[in-house]
């Protein structure tokens, strides 16, 4: 895309801001000061509607001309955040480090908040816990942006957040208390299908089925919907049923068909038929073919089959992969492959 060089730029800009001051935190919405400056309306609305309209090619060129001129605004720091955040390819430190440079300048805004939380929360290989999201950082700004009165209805970002930095009690109480008080009709069925994430990881498999169901009614479609509920299935060792579920999701898949072959892998591999799983493993890996963990299910399950195929060369590739995979293979949280 053209609005690449801009973007590596703008965020490369982002990433060694210490050549700016930052001895300010004043609110920019109380009275000016001499640490900020004030950029032409005209500019930051030109700006912000380009980002708006993901028209960011126009949007580089006027934020790289903005900040030559202007670089103690906190107005452009943040769009050079949203400017990160959103261009390919996504730049989530530089993000965070021009939202960070927005709030030193002294910005108080919930769109900060928001970006920020949302660049702080994106997940990066998450089995191999290499390059782990600062999810309670996310929860942090996310409560601030909805403090700061954010048009946003933040409570599925904070639940979620509060799911993936693994607080599972405090994500069920703010998931009930959603779903208790005036839930956003939109959200309802996403919020049903992660409590019932949030109460498989608390191992209330039952609960799970039964708010997996309730978000069935809505997202029958969805592929994800049945590899969940076959997690919790499998964990209740009701592997016909997890296996139907699968089949099921299966057919309906569309960007979840990885982690369907990997599971009914992992279920064939339970009831002994390693053929199978070798099969599904394989499958799975194909969609993935730097993901690690179904090569070492193709090596155990031809260990177990007894094949005269060499299954060492699995184990092999898997090591080169991920030299830690045999401990990741058992440690795996399947809700988070």
């Amino acid at each position: 895309m053209q609005y690449k060089p801009y973007a590596i730029l703008l965020c490369s800009i982002a990433i060694n801001s210490s050549c700016w001051a930052t001895n300010t935190s004043h609110d920019l919405n109380g009275p000016s000061h001499s640490a900020t400056q004030q950029v032409p309306a005209t500019t930051l609305r030109s700006i912000q509607h380009d980002i708006r309209n993901w028209k960011l090619q126009p949007a580089g060129e006027k934020l790289q001309q903005a900040l030559t001129q202007y670089p103690q605004s906190a107005q452009l720091a943040l769009l050079q955040g949203k400017f990160c955040y959103l261009s390919e390819p996504r730049q989530f430190a530089a993000a965070i480090n021009a939202l960070n440079r927005a709030e030193e300048l002294g910005l108080k805004d919930p769109e900060l908040y928001f970006y920020r939380a949302s660049a702080k929360s994106q997940p990066t290989e998450p089995y191999l816990m290499r390059k782990q999201p600062d999810y309670r950082g996310a929860v942090a700004d996310f409560r601030r942006a909805a403090q700061l009165n954010s048009e946003r209805d933040l409570r599925f970002n904070i639940v979620q957040a509060l799911f993936e930095a693994g607080e599972y009690a405090q994500a069920l109480d703010a998931a009930n208390a959603f779903l208790k008080h005036k839930p956003s009709i939109a959200l309802i069925a996403d919020m049903r299908m992660l409590k019932g994430n949030i109460l498989a990881e608390l191992e209330r498999h039952e609960e799970a089925l039964v708010s997996y169901k309730k978000a069935k009614r809505q997202y029958g479609y969805l592929d994800k919907l049945y590899y969940f509920q076959a997690v919790s299935l499998l964990a209740l060792n009701k592997l016909q049923q997890a296996l139907e579920i699968v089949d099921t999701g299966i057919e309906k898949g569309r960007h979840h068909l990885r982690e369907l072959h990997y599971i009914r892998g992992v279920i064939l591999y339970q009831q002994a038929k390693y053929h199978a799983a070798f099969d599904e493993f394989s499958q799975a890996w194909q969609y993935q073919t730097k993901w690690a963990l179904p090569l070492l299910g193709c090596y155990n399950s031809l260990i177990q089959a007894e094949q005269k195929l060499d299954p060492t060369r699995f184990l092999d590739q898997a090591l080169a992969l991920d030299p830690m995979v045999v401990i990741h293979f058992h440690q795996q949280d399947l809700l988070k492959l």
